[in-house]
């Protein structure tokens, strides 16, 4: 019996092969009506046109086929929403913690906005080939700053001449909270009235088990920043759950 369009909803949706016959459930997501959902979702939604845009599919295409860690790519659809909050914030200093291979750095300095990115490229040096030839082949002024995060924010900050209006986090979990705090402690560095971003906040969703497993140093780790952050009284926390989670913060203001 064909389904009713007016009682048709989300559950059958998850069942219809007309939506989810021949997609893959990305892993982040975990189900394939998810998958399909963000995959409409990036497909109606913008990223960069021109030169940039065509940068970005070479970005994409180099790292899924050249790379073991292609997964580490972020995703489009979150990639247009750091480029909705640059413009909505009128952030014209953007500072990136994990560059990987250049993606977000790319879509992010595709709205104007003045990028510096931070990466050692310890995990996978492949990576930087990568993010040099699209950075290259986007024609755009992407700063690197090449080293461990946090003593090179400890640099940037004793050197920049105003502060970063946006910061964007997707570097080493374990160091998540030690980022959060140098950043707020540190307003030369990033504006209070800015926001900071912070990626895999939902890490595979083991977030969501009740007991982190032995050992799994990375997954307590993302947990902890979630509940430090969610719980700083200075911070006001939104976790989007886009792909593989998405932790938009912004200091409170003070009360009337």
């Amino acid at each position: 019996m064909p389904l009713s369009s007016v009682t048709y909803n989300s559950i059958d949706a998850a069942e219809d092969e007309d939506v989810v016959g021949k997609v893959t459930a990305d892993p982040y997501i975990g189900t394939k009506l998810g998958t399909a959902r963000e995959q409409f979702c990036a497909a109606m939604s913008n990223t960069a046109e021109g030169q940039a845009g065509e940068a970005l599919k070479w970005i994409e295409e180099a790292t899924r086929t050249q790379l073991t860690r292609g997964y580490m790519l972020t995703g489009e659809l979150p990639c247009s929403v750091l480029q909705s909050l640059v413009m909505l914030s009128k952030a014209e200093r953007v500072l990136e913690i994990g560059a990987y291979t250049g993606y977000s750095a790319v879509a992010m300095a595709a709205t104007g906005a003045q990028v510096t990115t931070i990466d050692s490229f310890e995990d996978e040096p492949e990576s930087e080939a990568i993010f040099h030839e699209g950075v290259r082949r986007s024609g755009l002024q992407i700063r690197l700053e090449k080293g461990k995060a946090l003593a090179v924010l400890a640099r940037l900050e004793q050197e920049v001449a105003k502060p970063f209006d946006l910061v964007f986090v997707d570097a080493e979990k374990r160091q998540q909270i030690a980022y959060y705090d140098f950043l707020m402690a540190h307003p030369r560095l990033w504006n209070p009235s800015g926001a900071i971003c912070v990626d895999n906040t939902l890490w595979y969703s083991r977030v969501l088990r009740s007991k982190v497993e032995e050992g799994d140093d990375t997954t307590q780790a993302v947990v902890d920043f979630d509940r430090y952050v969610r719980n700083d009284p200075k911070s006001h926390v939104s976790l989007l759950p886009m792909r593989d989670g998405l932790t938009l913060i912004q200091r409170r203001r003070p009360p009337p």
